[in-house]
């Protein structure tokens, strides 16, 4: 009797021991910065999510020497985020002549239109803030967007809208919303005082 109750502990333990354990599910990794979702892309132009600071900071735009080169009958990059004030350079890189035709988005009317020829580089600086349209008279299959922003900080949303704008230091900011779409444009005050703070834009 007492053998027949080892053995049954015995093999109770055996087969506790070869039990494969349950998985435990792996925590998403957190989001560091500010994020949320923003309008989706409307007339297959993306929205521009911006946050602005009362007190003046250091953000990441207004960094560097912004680019947009001609290559391959291509803009490089499509769509480029610069800060009120910067100067934005426009290259030619390919070996057939190109030009650089710089309009308000909104209204269609022409701030900058010039001639790119090889090797050339043509400056413009922005002074006024909003979208941009850059086109090329030559090859009108090309085209990018420049938004212009007094803002420190800055991002083009993906797609579906999904944003994140991160490394933004603690404090109170105005977010901006802009869309191709007037009725998505958005304001609202968000306090960034956590890595990770998520922004209800109210878009499902």
């Amino acid at each position: 009797m007492i053998r027949t109750c080892v053995l049954a502990i015995a093999i109770g333990l055996a087969s506790c021991s070869n039990s494969t354990p349950e998985s435990v599910p792996e925590e998403m990794p957190l989001i560091q910065g500010v994020f949320g979702q923003a309008p989706p892309t409307a007339n297959g132009i993306t929205s521009v999510v911006t946050l602005d600071a009362p007190t003046l900071i250091q953000g990441s735009l207004g960094q560097g020497n912004p680019t947009i080169d001609q290559l391959g009958l291509e803009f490089t990059p499509k769509q480029l985020l610069v800060q009120l004030g910067q100067t934005v350079g426009f290259t030619n890189s390919e070996s057939i002549g190109h030009n650089v035709h710089l309009s308000v988005l909104e209204s269609d009317s022409t701030v900058f239109n010039t001639d790119t020829d090889t090797s050339e580089r043509v400056d413009y600086i922005f002074d006024e803030a909003g979208a941009y349209n850059v086109t090329c008279d030559v090859h009108p299959g090309m085209q990018a967007m420049i938004y212009v922003t007094d803002a420190p900080f800055g991002v083009f949303a993906e797609e579906n809208g999904n944003f994140v704008i991160p490394d933004v230091p603690e404090g109170t900011y105005t977010l901006s919303v802009w869309s191709f779409n007037p009725d998505y444009r958005t304001e609202q005050i968000v306090e960034v005082n956590t890595l990770s703070t998520e922004v209800d834009l109210g878009v499902q």
